[in-house]
């Protein structure tokens, strides 16, 4: 594991824990910080582990450029995390006129419930718990304000119209989430939401959730809050499923909600793990124990536990490994007549230019570009997984060949 690594994750223990984790000059020796800083970027964890660096007073030790790059991305994501929240209030005051009930989920119910003194945590959409009977409504208000529907976007040209993703009304989404944006707002409507876990569908008991839910006049009148047993469930199961982007952030979360929330609610969370199939319950037993191990466990075990640095492997350099999978949410080509194989397939080696431009905003030749190395990252991830396969099954066998 990378000096880089390391740094990112004792900076985030000492968030979790002060006293027990400082950090010391010692651990700033011998660090890449151009490889450091776009790491941290690309992991939406700069801005907390800039402060850390900061709040035990190591700033003074580093370059002046190395020191502005971490201020920045202590004020840059700040920025950010302000910007979210005021699109939040915006969003809550449309949904308070109407009488609609929501609860804030992900990044945003974590802002005001973990990330008060920490206001680092970085958003892409907000995500809200809704009542399945208010989804009409909710439609037909955002609608007349300019929103559109809004599924993920896939970076190949042609897969969402293969897939059909492009004529799902919304509210009619497999799985009960489906969005909705306009002019960088993008609402992530809940309602029923199912989780791919282990290959398994998981869904969140949203009866219970509202049932145990408390409303929040601070923000609306319309505004509640899940429980904290709910919402680690929910943070749980959504970093399980990883059939999207997925960020050290998220697992950051979890540990940072395990430290503050009480035994009763650890209980509970094991109690629901219980009532899973086989499958799904090993899946999330294996991310709470390397999440504890990642976060909470002796040190030298980041370096020497093959389980942590899979999800580490996973999780950042996004390979994956029997222990590690992405869930597919993809239609499979083999469903498409020959004619609609070939383009999916060449699809794959063109951008969509719906999401470079939208979502990246680039253009012309940027576009291929970013696309293209992307494409490489992910043959080089995939050669890398092919040859530790091979190594772990030559020292399968050598293992058992000195048994016998």
């Amino acid at each position: 594991m990378s000096n880089e690594i390391i740094l990112i994750i004792k900076s985030l223990r000492w968030l979790i824990n002060q006293s027990a984790n400082p950090l010391l000059p010692t651990d700033l020796k011998q660090i890449n910080w151009s490889d450091f800083l776009l790491l941290a970027r690309s992991q939406r964890v700069l801005g907390f582990v800039a402060y850390a660096i900061e709040q035990n007073h190591l700033l003074p030790t580093l370059s002046s450029d190395i020191q502005n790059a971490l201020i920045f991305g202590i004020l840059d994501t700040q920025q950010q995390n302000q910007y979210k929240l005021n699109q939040f209030r915006e969003a809550s005051l449309i949904f308070e006129k109407s009488g609609i009930d929501f609860c804030p989920l992900k990044g945003i119910g974590l802002c005001f419930r973990l990330y008060q003194k920490l206001p680092f945590r970085t958003m892409g959409d907000i995500d809200l718990l809704v009542r399945e009977k208010d989804i009409s409504a909710i439609k037909n208000i955002l609608t007349l304000k300019g929103f559109i529907s809004k599924v993920v976007i896939t970076k190949n040209r042609w897969h969402d119209e293969l897939r059909g993703l492009t004529q799902v009304p919304f509210g009619q989404m497999p799985g009960g989430r489906q969005s909705l944006e306009i002019f960088g707002l993008d609402l992530d409507f809940h309602w029923k939401p199912a989780y791919v876990v282990g290959k398994r569908g998981v869904s969140l008991d949203v009866n219970l959730a509202w049932e145990n839910a408390r409303q929040n006049s601070e923000h609306s009148k319309n505004t509640y809050y899940l429980s904290d047993e709910d919402l680690l469930w929910h943070l749980i199961l959504h970093t399980a499923e990883v059939g999207g982007s997925f960020y050290l952030s998220q697992l950051f979360d979890i540990a940072l909600f395990l430290e503050n929330c009480s035994s009763r609610v650890h209980t509970n969370i094991e109690n629901r793990m219980m009532l899973l199939k086989n499958e799904p319950q090993g899946v999330l037993r294996n991310l709470l124990i390397d999440i504890k191990i990642l976060f909470f466990g002796d040190l030298t075990d980041l370096k020497t536990m093959n389980s942590v640095k899979s999800a580490i492997d996973f999780y950042i350099y996004r390979i994956e490994s029997p222990r590690y999978t992405r869930s597919r949410h993809t239609l499979s080509a083999g469903k498409l007549s020959w004619p609609k194989q070939i383009k999916y397939f060449v699809g794959y080696f063109l951008p969509n230019p719906e999401y470079y431009q939208l979502r990246l905003g680039k253009k012309g030749v940027s576009m291929y570009t970013t696309h293209w190395l992307a494409l490489a990252r992910k043959l080089l991830a995939a050669i890398k997984l092919v040859l530790l396969k091979q190594q772990r099954a030559v020292t399968t066998m050598i293992g058992k060949s000195f048994k016998v």
